[in-house]
């Protein structure tokens, strides 16, 4: 029976993912409409939101594996996203029909002197500086839990061995718990997989923001004809608009790591004694 449900659930994990693979590769190929993309953009924004407040106040503990299966999407879908994003400001440029774009652009350009503009750069510095801070800290704390877990694994495996051996436990209880020593070790390696994901994530957003610039001006001298500070004045903001609205999901992911390896590490702890 255990069996059946392992397949089943492997099965449906290999579907989801082929689905959404499917989905990237018709997005990135056909033309999205702007007010798809306004859901899109939306659509992720609130989805991180529910599931940070899930995380804190949902009387259901999320699994781990599930929480993984998650966030792996999370990070497709916004990686999927920014190639919408990307593709717009280079083909569209001053003539992008987002509503929330337009809006954030507008809101950039309120003052008429880019002060706004330069905050929400800062901003974003400040916002990946912090996310990385917080990644990078979690993949020195993942790499020695991770070590400790099977370093204790190993002694402990020798120390059921001999009390096997003098007849203290049985080969049932010594089997569950060398299980839930291997279940532990393996949710520290995702952790640290999914946490080296998202920082690979992190600084390809990073630099789609500059390239979003970069292409746009290029595009927009060389397909539109427009003058370099002309397309400096309409694409810079049009990158750092998109920057913005992905920088909160971004900030959610790498807090979410965090809670979830701090709740693990905490029960591992409390069960060791």
């Amino acid at each position: 029976m255990e069996t059946v449900k392992k397949n089943t659930s492997n099965s449906s994990g290999t579907l989801s993912y082929s689905a959404i693979t499917l989905i990237t590769l018709a997005i990135i190929v056909f033309p999205i409409p702007p007010i798809i993309l306004d859901y899109i953009i939306l659509l992720n924004i609130v989805f991180s939101v529910l599931l940070i407040l899930y995380v804190f106040f949902g009387k259901k503990t999320i699994n781990h594996f599930s929480f993984f299966n998650i966030l792996l999407k999370m990070i497709v879908f916004n990686f999927v996203i920014n190639l919408i994003i990307t593709r717009q400001i280079i083909t569209l440029g001053d003539g992008i029909e987002s509503i929330l774009i337009r809006f954030t652009v507008s809101v950039l350009s309120f003052d008429g002197y880019g002060i706004l503009l330069i905050f929400f750069i800062i901003l974003i510095v400040y916002a990946s500086y912090f996310i990385f801070k917080i990644l990078y800290k979690m993949y020195r704390v993942l790499e020695a839990a991770l070590q400790s877990s099977i370093d204790s694994k190993h002694k402990m495996i020798l120390l059921y061995d001999k009390e096997r051996f003098s007849g203290i436990m049985s080969d049932k209880n010594i089997e569950e718990k060398i299980t839930n020593m291997q279940q532990d070790t393996d949710i520290y390696e995702l952790f640290d997989d999914a946490n080296k994901i998202l920082i690979k994530y992190e600084k390809l957003r990073v630099i789609l923001i500059f390239a979003n610039s970069a292409l746009g001006i290029f595009a927009g001298m060389r397909f539109r004809e427009e003058l370099y500070f002309d397309a400096m004045i309409i694409y810079i903001p049009l990158a750092v608009a998109g920057g913005v609205l992905l920088i909160i999901p971004s900030l959610i992911m790498s807090v979410l790591m965090q809670i979830m390896f701090k709740r693990k590490h905490e029960a591992t702890s409390k069960n060791s004694f």
